[in-house]
C-alpha cells in the first residue's frame, strides 16, 4: 500500500547463488546450523539445490530464497521492517 501511495515500483529482493561457506556469514549462523538448514531445504524440494562450482559447494538462488523466507526468517523480517520504515519516512517528509 505504501508503495502504491508513493507511486514507486514494488521492490523485490534479488537472490543469487551463494557458496555454502558464505551462508554462515550471511545468516550469522554456525556451520552446524547451516548444515541442518540446507538438509531440510533439500528435503523440501524434489530437485537438487546444491551444486559444485569452482571446487566449492554452492546453493542456488531458489534455495537461498527458501532459507531466507522460511527457515531464517528473522533476518528477512528485519529487512521488511526496515523497508517499511523507509517508506513511512518518505511519507512523513
Amino acid at each position: 500500500m505504501l508503495e502504491d501511495y508513493l507511486k514507486i515500483p514494488h521492490e523485490r529482493m534479488e537472490y543469487c547463488d551463494l557458496p555454502l561457506k558464505y551462508l554462515r556469514i550471511h545468516f550469522n549462523k554456525t556451520k552446524n546450523a547451516i548444515g541442518v538448514a540446507t538438509n531440510r531445504m533439500q528435503k523440501h524440494f524434489p530437485y537438487p539445490l546444491k551444486y559444485i562450482k569452482y571446487g566449492k559447494v554452492y546453493v542456488s538462488a531458489i534455495g537461498i530464497k527458501w532459507l531466507n523466507e522460511k527457515y531464517f526468517r528473522t533476518k528477512y523480517i528485519e529487512y521488511l521492517e526496515n523497508y517499511k520504515d523507509s517508506l513511512e519516512s518518505r511519507i512523513s517528509n
